[in-house]
This record gives structure tokens, sequence and C-alpha cells, in this order.
């Protein structure tokens, strides 16, 4: 064998292994690299916030973009989240109204943040809102 062709042979044997070993660490900790860097609510009784925003998304491929969905609400005060990757649903529990592009606009930051891309706004869909506010 020559010289060139042992060269070749190892870099394309790095190449299978490198890409082995992220397909090994895709399975599991999802697409996302996952970890659990999860924050929790304060409050994590949804029957305590008034308000309730039901979102439909899809680009959520794995329970780590839930998980980076719920903790980025759940950071924010007076607010809660519960996010099911499976069922491409999103509850957001807050203490004052929240409108829906809002909540849109920031779950499209959670998963543009992730390996995926961004959100689009059509694939952010509010199915209901429920508020015991007094206006």
């Amino acid at each position: 064998m020559s010289p060139a062709t042992v060269v070749v042979g190892l870099i394309l044997l790095l190449f299978i292994l490198w890409s082995l070993r992220s397909y090994i660490k895709r399975l599991r900790t999802g697409c996302c690299g996952g970890g659990d860097g999860s924050v929790r609510p304060a409050d994590a009784h949804a029957s305590h916030y008034p308000c309730h925003l039901a979102l439909r998304v899809s680009g959520m491929h794995c329970s780590g973009c839930a998980r980076r969905i719920e903790s980025t609400f759940n950071s924010r005060p007076g607010t809660m989240a519960r996010v099911n990757a499976r069922t491409g649903r999103a509850d957001i529990y807050t203490m004052e109204p929240l409108e829906a592009t809002a909540a849109c606009a920031l779950i499209a930051r959670c998963l543009s943040a992730g390996s995926r891309g961004s959100l689009l706004p059509r694939h952010c869909v509010s199915l209901k809102r429920r508020s015991s506010l007094s206006k």
C-alpha cells in the first residue's frame, strides 16, 4: 500500500469514529444535547396562576427542546410552563396576561438556540386562553 492510501484510510476511519460518537451522544441526550439544566418554577401549582395560554408548537424534536422551553418560561417571575414534545403542546401559566405572540417569540428563541434552526410564526398556534383577572 502506498502512504497516500494509508493516510486517506486513516482520515476516513477518524471521520467514521467521530460520526458514530456523535450519533450515540444524540441517542442518549436528544437532538439538542440535552443536559439536566432545567429550571423549576417558584410555584408549581397551575391552579395558583390566574392566566393560562395553551400553544401548539412544532419544531420540538426531543425532550431537550421541551425542557429548554420550560426552563425559559420557568425562569421568569410569575410564570410556569409545562411542555410536551410528543404532543407539541405548551401550557403556559402566568400571573399577568401574556400575549400569544410574545410567548411564541420566546419559544422561537429557545428552539433557535438548539441545533434545529428557528421556529417560524406559523409553527406556533394559540389553542386557548384563560384569564381570571378582572379588568
